[in-house]
């Protein structure tokens, strides 16, 4: 039953193919319950050092639903809270706004 919700996505596109830094993905996805679905993702790097971390917009657009997140992605593993709410300020974004993937239990296949 676990598998079912397993997930396999793939995704074709590249910033050619769009205008204004935003990158557009056409992608499909399967899941164990044989399930499939074709959407697209739009995705925006807001911010980075190119060093320790990355601010990403993400769009995902079904025919059901359209979901918008920011990510804040980090090099090291457990950053310090000071750290991030430094990174996050000038974007005046809050961490408390933000969805913890520290204890995710997603797994590699």
């Amino acid at each position: 039953a676990g598998s079912d919700n397993l997930y396999s996505v793939t995704c074709t596109g590249n910033k050619e193919q769009s205008g204004g830094g935003v990158f557009n993905f056409k992608c499909n996805s399967k899941n164990g319950r044989g399930e499939v679905g074709d959407f697209n993702i739009d995705v925006s790097f807001l911010a980075t050092d190119y060093n320790t971390y990355g601010i990403v917009y993400r769009c995902v657009k079904t025919d059901l639903l359209t979901e918008d997140n920011v990510f804040l992605i980090h090099r090291q593993l457990n950053p310090n809270v000071e750290e991030v709410n430094k990174i996050l300020n000038p974007y005046e974004l809050t961490l408390d706004k933000f969805i913890s993937r520290k204890d995710a239990t997603c797994t590699n296949k």
